[in-house]
């Protein structure tokens, strides 16, 4: 029975039981099963024939889920794809595939649109309803029909079991992505075999771990599915890398089956292991990378064998997993943990270079073979040729063997060992990448001549990418732009943290690059030494020698951030763990996506009450030359928009007006004039003398006019006052509102997105209001109470505090010259009010678009000449 008609049958006979969990939410069978029919009979019912490639493009992992089925059912192909992913590769994938159909949110139409196949027509469906007309291209034909127009009663298609059904891209060695391109026949062997090898039966509760963009993610959906079992989906995976929060949500979801790759064992096992909880929990199976004795023995101590830990093995191109070792207490006098034996309906070879077999404890390439295999890569016969061989001991030309370019060897017992791998292929974290597509895309830099990349392990359980480069003119790239040159064009996992420079390439004796005797990394900071701040005091000398045990550098700056340094969020795991042990502290792991850098932590670990760790003041690019900075009010994310439109020589500081308020009271300041003049007292600590360059966008345009006019009344000069959309209130123009006119207006020069984007940004706006009130607290409350705030309920309480600052607030007439930027949304650009507010010369520029995105590309590329010329003339002055 295939995985289709077993889930027909699970359907059936489990209606009212749940399919799927999330937190609160829940999807019954009856309800999937309805859903799935649903979007399979819109797909049917849009001449989507057999075999119709379909891009998916969702973050919602209930509704992947749901839209899997449907397009199975619908005999059609599911191509997922990470909205969060570049551009550029998600071009590339779509140029590939031509698809005929994408499924998306309203949220994604620009992003398919801009990535979509301009030579082919391809239908949209918005699964949220029929939004589809706000696509921006002419190839993209929305399906009008709501899904719950359609039937759900199941489709009529017959579904062929040897057909393509899926397409999972990976890494490439080319420079470019593949396709590997599954059959439903293949997935069915997969999940039938580890259903029975695990007694898997109906009422189990299964995590869901990977990303639905790896193919193990059909794993993770069609076991629990097939029995009548329950996925069951953390609520944020990020949080889940935590180790007390894992476990905790283990134990509280009584999780019976766990899929997952070795390093989120790692995680559990490096916490607090506690051998009467986790009671549920039956099997933890471990595939995509090398399991550690280590961590083995220490889980063993504490659970015995009363959890069963399964150690799998198995290419994407043979179908998820091919070997399976249920591991032992004997595994631990071995000092590795083997990859077992082969599946049923699988058989390995390990040969030679000249395809001979190896004698036991030999060690050679594993060959595989098996009828369950992938169909190849999609649109790739080189490539499905060179690795999917005749059988050398077959006469049968259809015999086909895969070589896994893994080595391996055969041991006495018959289990096998895994060795590494033959080519430059790695995995890190599970998640398989080919060196060469980072090498190629770096070598297609302007600046680079070679380059190499390696994974490098020179700290036990620390792997990071190594970029070794040669220049091809001066002056040589920095660290920043290589980064943000690979980040446009890959996905963050594939981004080297370390940067070598090289005059040239070692060589071997017959010329080849070798890559045995490129050098260790300094272990120094690869940021320019323009930015670097020294810690302060003791606190920060502290955690800067933490930061630099767990990364592995030296000098570390207290406004450096850990993931631009190399971390990601398993190092995170260690970083915090060793600052609890220290402190006797405890802090989640999203404490540090919050707070990325020293400065900010330590300002967490000062306070008491476990407020917000903010910064006041952010170096986001800071340059020892003739310019003066550019301070900008508000968010520091608007500062770091600005570093791809100005002048690299250009230093740029953001100042968070928010941190400004007194962390441990409860009566923030209502006053801009008084948060004038300690913003003026940050900015002098960088820049005790004019000319200053001052900026401020939408609510924190009256605290930068303010600090301007504070700053002439102490004889200061200031060359520039930049105010993005400005709000400034009791001005003419902000008393009556907008009319229907303007609203009209806007909607012809923007179309029907515009009044899309207005009901978003108003509902968004009655959530925020709504927030302090979901709390169960008024801020006169909160002012009166003497307990401690929790940072969500304290931020809201500054917020509202500055709000009402702001709209206590009356400008007086600023001495000086003004340059406004407008969204073209308000339509201020010939507006007379802005030229009586000050006595020098005022500019007005409009940028088509809402005021939302006036800091999002295109708009932010528009604005930036602007800015940038406006700064080039001040400069002159």
């Amino acid at each position: 029975m295939g995985i289709l008609e077993q889930l027909d049958q699970t359907c059936q006979n489990f209606k009212e039981k749940i399919a799927i969990e999330q937190n609160d939410k829940q999807i019954t069978y009856a309800v999937l099963d309805n859903m799935a029919n649903r979007l399979a009979n819109c797909l049917i019912a849009n001449q989507l024939p057999k075999g119709s490639i379909v891009v998916v493009v969702l973050d919602d992992r209930i509704n992947i889920i749901i839209t899997l089925i449907g397009i199975l059912r619908a005999g059609c192909v599911f191509v997922p794809l990470d909205p969060e992913f570049p551009e550029e590769r998600l071009r590339h994938i779509v140029t590939e595939l031509s698809p005929d159909c994408f499924i998306t949110l309203i949220k994604f139409n620009r992003l398919v649109a801009q990535i979509s196949n301009l030579n082919k027509k391809s239908r949209l469906l918005n699964i949220e309803g029929n939004h589809a007309s706000d696509h921006g291209q002419k190839n993209i034909v929305p399906i009008i029909e709501p899904l719950n127009s359609f039937s759900a009663e199941k489709p009529t298609v017959s579904v062929d079991n040897e057909a393509m059904c899926y397409i999972y891209y990976t890494s490439g060695s080319t420079g470019t992505p593949k396709g590997i391109a599954g059959r439903l026949k293949s997935i069915s062997h997969f999940i039938r075999w580890e259903i029975e090898t695990f007694n898997v039966v109906s009422g189990w509760r299964v995590s869901q771990f990977t990303m639905p963009t790896f193919d193990a993610f059909l794993r993770d959906v069609f076991v629990p599915l097939g029995v009548g079992g329950t996925i069951c989906i953390p609520p944020d995976r990020n949080e889940l890398l935590d180790s007390k929060t894992l476990m905790d949500w283990i134990d509280s979801q009584q999780i019976n089956f766990i899929h997952c790759v070795p390093s989120l064992f790692r995680i559990m096992v490096n916490g607090d292991l506690d051998s009467q909880k986790l009671q549920s929990l039956k099997y933890i199976l471990m595939a995509g990378e090398v399991l550690h004795v280590s961590e083995v023995k220490k889980w063993l101590e504490t659970y015995s064998s009363r959890i069963q830990l399964v150690n799998l093995y198995g290419p994407s191109e043979t179908t998820m997993v091919k070997f399976c070792h249920f591991v032992q207490e004997s595994d631990l006098k071995r000092g590795f943990i083997p990859i077992g034996k082969p599946i049923k309906g699988a058989k390995a070879l390990i040969l030679d270079d000249e395809k001979e077999v190896c004698p036991f404890g030999i060690k050679g390439e594993l060959y595989l073979r098996t009828p369950y295999m992938t169909l190849g890569y999609y649109n790739n016969p080189e490539l499905t040729q060179a690795v999917f061989i005749k059988n050398p001991f077959s006469d049968n030309p259809s015999d086909l063997i895969y070589k896994t370019g893994d080595l391996a060897r055969v041991l006495s017992d018959g289990n096998f060992q895994f060795l590494g791998r033959k080519d430059n292929q790695v995995k890190i974290r599970g998640i398989r990448i080919e060196l060469g597509e980072i090498e190629n895309v770096l070598i297609n830099h302007h600046l680079i001549k070679e380059a190499v990349v390696l994974l490098r392990e020179d700290i036990p359980g620390n792997q990071r990418l190594v970029a070794y480069t040669v220049p091809a003119l001066e002056p040589h790239p920095t660290t920043s732009e290589l980064q943000r040159f690979l980040k446009e064009r890959l996905p963050d996992y594939m981004v080297p943290s370390i940067f070598v420079m090289l005059e040239a390439m070692p060589l071997t004796n017959n010329g080849k690059i070798d890559r045995h005797v490129l050098p260790v990394p300094e272990p120094t900071r690869q940021a320019p030494e323009e930015t670097f701040v020294a810690p302060r005091n003791k606190l920060e000398f502290q955690l800067a020698n933490i930061w630099q045990k767990v990364l592995g550098i030296q000098s570390i700056g207290v406004y450096d951030n850990f993931f631009d340094l190399g971390g990601h969020s398993l190092l995170a795991v260690t970083l915090l763990s060793r600052i609890e042990k220290m402190f006797d502290k405890h802090l989640p792991l999203m404490t540090l996506f919050q707070a990325p850098n020293i400065a900010q932590l330590a300002n967490l670990l000062r306070d008491k009450n476990d407020t917000v760790p903010w910064n006041v003041l952010e170096v986001v690019r800071k340059k020892n030359g003739t310019y003066p900075p550019f301070f900008m009010m508000g968010p520091s994310r608007l500062a770091k928009a600005l570093l791809s439109v100005l002048e690299p020589e250009q230093p740029i500081y953001g100042l968070n007006v928010l941190t400004l308020q007194p962390s441990d009271s409860t009566t923030p300041l209502t006053d801009i004039k008084e948060l004038a003049k300690r913003c003026i007292q940050e900015i002098q600590t960088v820049q005790p003398e004019g000319p200053y360059y001052l900026s401020g966008y939408c609510i924190d345009v009256p605290v930068a006019f303010e600090i301007a006019q504070q700053l002439y009344a102490d004889g200061k000069k200031v060359a520039l006052l930049v105010l993005f959309d400005a709000f400034l209130n009791k001005m003419p123009q902000w008393k009556n509102g907008y009319s229907f006119n303007h609203h009209w207006l806007n909607w012809l020069e923007i179309g029907p997105s515009y009044p899309l984007q207005k009901i978003r940004t108003k509902w968004q706006r009655f959530l925020k209001k709504r927030e302090l009130k979901l709390f169960g607290q008024s801020p006169e409350k909160l002012r009166k109470t003497q307990k401690a705030l929790s940072s969500k309920i304290q931020f809201m309480l500054f917020f509202n505090a500055y709000r009402e600052a702001v709209a206590n607030y009356v400008p007086q007439i600023y001495p000086g010259s003004i340059t406004f930027f407008f969204a073209s949304e308000w339509r201020l650009k010939d507006s007379s009010a802005f030229a009586q507010l000050a006595t020098g010369n005022v500019e007005i520029y409009q940028i088509r678009g809402y005021h939302e995105s006036l800091f999002v590309s295109p708009q932010l590329e528009e604005m930036g000449k602007q800015l940038k010329r406006c700064l080039e003339e001040t400069h002159k002055k």
